[in-house]
């Protein structure tokens, strides 16, 4: 069996132009330049959305190449596909903060801690360009779903 795990990603190329939304601990949910994922070779590409784009594949590879199916799933009946929304905030350095699950389709938990293991090591091994807005480096609420598949 083959196990497939993609990335659905939303906010990360919707660019807005004005701020909205803020809490009370001073966070965005959408601004001007939304945070992406820094990588090196998407840098050097130009404009904001085509780093955005190149930015936006590393992460839905990253995911992809890092995620595993729960193994102790496949002998039970559990749904083949299951879907968990995580949310977390870019804070100014550019780092990950509170990763937490705002939904889990399955109710099984195996899925949440795949999906809360992958993002903490994403944490771990990248970094993020922050928000922007009004030309000021701002914390932003994001989320990504993981979807994970059994083929």
């Amino acid at each position: 069996m083959k196990k497939i795990v993609t990335l659905i990603c939303f906010a990360l190329l919707g660019l807005p132009v004005f701020a909205q939304a803020q809490d009370p601990a001073n966070t965005f949910v959408i601004v001007e330049q939304m945070p992406i994922l820094k990588v090196d070779s998407c840098q050097a590409l130009g404009t904001y959305e085509e780093e955005a784009k190149c930015a936006l594949s590393v992460l839905a590879k990253y995911i992809h190449t890092n995620s595993d199916y729960p193994a102790c799933t496949l002998d039970q009946t559990v749904p083949i596909s299951a879907k968990v929304i995580v949310r977390f905030i870019i804070n100014q350095s550019g780092k990950m903060e509170n990763i937490e699950i705002a939904k889990n389709t399955t109710g099984q938990e195996v899925f949440v801690e795949e999906a809360l293991r992958v993002m903490n090591k994403l944490n771990a091994e990248m970094s993020w360009v922050p928000g922007m807005q009004a030309g000021k480096v701002v914390r932003v609420s994001m989320m990504i779903p993981i979807v994970f598949k059994l083929r």
